[in-house]
């Protein structure tokens, strides 16, 4: 088994110099101090080579009128009417990170297709919720979604998506929505204030996910009830709680429609106990090594690929300490 890592500085490059531009919450600056938590742990002989391939390649999932505004902005151009929300403000100024970013998961994707590369946990940027024609929740691109439509384009036809992050892979199920030869499982939070916000709640749900050919497994917290849920929000489907939502991953994963040529992870940690999965799933950095471990028992039932991107996490010591455990389960 063979493992690499992407971690380069330059996947957080922006065209003004960071330090110069004002970003919101938990945005670049903070992501990239994860990266460097991470990267300064990992052995640099696995490292993969850096490489950078064209903005254009993001048209593969954006709508062409969504990227051209980025690259207006990124060029200083004022866009008042960006599809944004304000935590993606600035972050059209880092098109060579992102330009970077893409670059590492292709040549790993070339790697894997190859036969010389088994597993790779590779850093971009946030990009999940990034739907055809607007980005929130710190997701300006979808970087996730370009490199499952180019694995496809070399001949991984199949692609599995895990997403355990807190927050709904809203961005990426939009995209892969009725798409047979793509399945995204996400574990997420059933009722978070954030996604509640941007109205996008019901497409966390079971029943919606099913309908566009995708597995939720939304987890209702601690301090819900269900009458909550169903009654007042009105939602629809199957909930579950903390002690049972890894369970009913394993139960997926035996139903799911097709024997994945390859499988991709959104490894988010905010579900970590110390973070926002406090009183929902309550993730500890055990757990994270176990859904780590379904991952790859996945990919040897299937003997395909893993390739994994980091997530969200905003609780730095629980973020580098899951990833890290994370990272050791791929590269046993």
């Amino acid at each position: 088994m063979i493992f690499a890592h992407y971690f380069h500085p330059e996947t957080i490059k922006t065209i003004i110099p960071m330090e110069q531009l004002e970003f919101v919450g938990y945005s670049l600056p903070y992501y990239n101090k994860l990266r460097h938590e991470i990267h300064k742990s990992l052995n640099p002989k696995q490292e993969i080579q850096i490489h950078s391939v064209s903005i254009e390649e993001y048209r593969k999932v954006h709508d062409d009128a969504y990227i051209d505004s980025i690259l207006r902005a990124s060029q200083g151009s004022s866009e008042a009417n960006m599809p944004i929300s304000g935590e993606c403000y600035n972050l059209y100024y880092a098109v060579p990170g992102y330009e970077y970013g893409l670059g590492g998961l292709y040549s790993i994707i070339n790697l894997m297709k190859k036969g010389v590369l088994d597993r790779a946990y590779a850093f971009s940027m946030a990009s999940h919720h990034a739907y055809p024609d607007h980005g929130h929740g710190y997701s300006l691109l979808n970087t996730l979604a370009v490199s499952v439509r180019y694995a496809q384009s070399v001949g991984f036809q199949k692609v599995l998506i895990l997403d355990w992050d807190h927050h709904h892979g809203d961005g990426t199920q939009t995209i892969f929505e009725n798409d047979k030869n793509v399945c995204q499982i996400s574990i997420h939070s059933a009722v978070d204030m954030y996604m509640a916000k941007q109205e996008v709640l019901h497409l966390g749900t079971t029943e919606y996910g099913k309908s566009m050919g995708h597995i939720n497994i939304p987890v209702l917290a601690e301090d819900m009830s269900e009458s909550f849920y169903y009654e007042e929000l009105e939602m629809t489907g199957a909930i579950y709680r903390d002690y049972n939502c890894i369970k009913q991953l394993q139960m997926e994963l035996e139903q799911i429609p097709f024997a994945p040529d390859i499988i991709f992870i959104f490894d988010g940690h905010d579900a970590h106990i110390e973070d926002c999965g406090a009183g929902v799933a309550n993730f500890t950095t055990d757990d994270f090594r176990t859904l780590s471990r379904i991952a790859v028992e996945q990919s040897k039932k299937h003997r395909c690929p893993l390739v994994s991107i980091p997530g969200g996490g905003y609780t730095p010591n629980a973020a580098v300490a899951a990833a890290l455990a994370h990272i050791e389960i791929l590269s046993e």
